[in-house]
C-alpha cells in the first residue's frame, strides 16, 4: 500500500510539478519525456518525440500514442469534459458529470506547435496536423488536417 501511495505520489509531481511547468520540462532530455507520460499512465509508442511546453490532462490513462509519432511545442491533450445535455439556467459547473474519453494517436502521426487534442478522438496512422488545429473530431489515416474547426485538406497516397 505504501508502495503504491508514492507511486501516485510521484505520478502527481511529475505531472503537475514538471509537466504543467514548460521551464522545467525543457530542461528535459526529448528522451526522456515519453518514459515519464509511460510511467504516468499513457500508453507511448517507441521512437516518440515531444516537443517543450505541452499540456497533458491529469487522467493520462486515457492516452494511447503509436510509433513514430512527433508533436511540435504548446500541444494541448484533454480527455475530458462536462456533460452540457443537462446544462440549465441557475446550474452550477459541479453539478455537471464530468465524461472521460480515451484519446488514440496511430503509428507516423505528426502533431504541429500549439494543436488542442479533444476527448475522444482518435487520428489515424500518418495524419498530419497542422499547427493550431483545434482535433474536434476523428482524423482518417494519411491526411492533413489543418484549421480551427480542424477541416481534412489532403488525403496522401499509400
Amino acid at each position: 500500500m505504501i508502495k503504491r501511495k508514492f507511486k501516485n505520489f510521484l505520478r502527481a509531481i511529475l505531472l503537475y510539478k514538471v509537466f504543467r511547468h514548460w521551464i522545467v520540462l525543457n530542461m528535459i532530455s526529448y528522451k526522456i519525456k515519453p518514459s515519464i507520460l509511460n510511467f504516468c499512465g499513457a500508453k507511448i509508442g517507441v521512437n516518440s518525440y515531444f516537443g517543450n511546453g505541452i499540456y497533458v490532462d491529469n487522467n493520462l490513462s486515457f492516452l494511447s500514442i503509436g510509433d513514430n509519432f512527433k508533436a511540435g511545442p504548446n500541444i494541448q491533450f484533454l480527455f475530458h469534459h462536462r456533460d452540457m445535455k443537462v446544462y440549465k439556467k441557475g446550474f452550477s459547473n459541479q453539478d455537471l458529470k464530468l465524461i472521460r474519453l480515451e484519446t488514440i494517436i496511430g503509428h507516423g502521426v505528426s502533431i504541429g506547435m500549439g494543436s488542442i487534442i479533444l476527448p475522444g478522438v482518435k487520428i489515424g496512422d500518418g495524419a498530419v496536423i497542422g499547427a493550431g488545429t483545434l482535433v474536434h473530431k476523428d482524423v482518417p489515416e494519411w491526411t492533413l488536417a489543418v484549421g480551427n474547426p480542424m477541416r481534412i485538406i489532403k488525403e496522401y497516397e499509400i
